[in-house]
């Protein structure tokens, strides 16, 4: 089970409190999965009993952390880690459009973005000279982004998938809108 996602380049720490088990070796490693290429892992003792790790990936990919205590490893050890690189890769799963004053309904597929609170939608109508935000996006578990857009005029529209402010890889699409349909008035 993946226990958390880390941006490549920002430290993951974790502490452990060995108080109740009595003072020994503490250490840890971390081995990517897909190499089985071993990392060591900074540890410090803070406090009697209590130390701190820190592993600092050099590589994306996913890695398995080991942390011994004494002559057995702590309780959940190994732990599943995913290091991304944050600009992942977006794939449109569907949108719904029609209509100028219709709702463009956007669904994303995200991959490899760390941290997805950070993610906004931008988009521009053939009007727009700066990108306006997409209202209504909503983060989903499964790593969908679901986002919701009402254009005002017909035309192609732009959209960019964002991560921090900057575009994510793969993360544009153009959508054409077209004029609002009027429906005659009945006995007309």
């Amino acid at each position: 089970e993946l226990l958390k996602r880390i941006l490549l380049g920002e430290p993951f720490v974790m502490a452990f409190d060995t108080s109740d088990t009595g003072h020994d070796e503490f250490s840890a490693m971390a081995v990517a999965e897909a190499s089985s290429q071993s990392t060591g892992i900074g540890v410090m003792e803070q406090d009697e009993d209590v130390f701190t790790l820190t592993f600092e990936p050099t590589a994306p990919g996913d890695y398995a952390l080991y942390v011994f205590y004494g002559e057995g490893q702590v309780t959940g050890s190994p732990f599943a880690l995913r290091v991304v690189t944050g600009r992942g890769e977006v794939e449109v799963e569907s949108v719904r459009f029609g209509d100028v004053g219709d709702p463009v309904l956007i669904s994303l597929r995200l991959a490899d973005v760390a941290r997805r609170d950070q993610l906004g939608i931008t988009a521009n109508s053939p009007e727009d000279l700066e990108p306006e935000d997409v209202v209504d996006v909503t983060l989903q578990d499964d790593d969908t982004l679901l986002a919701q857009y009402m254009p005002t005029v017909s035309g192609q529209h732009h959209f960019e998938v964002l991560w921090r402010r900057g575009q994510i890889v793969d993360g544009s699409f153009d959508v054409d809108i077209t004029p609002a349909r009027h429906s005659a008035a009945p006995g007309a």
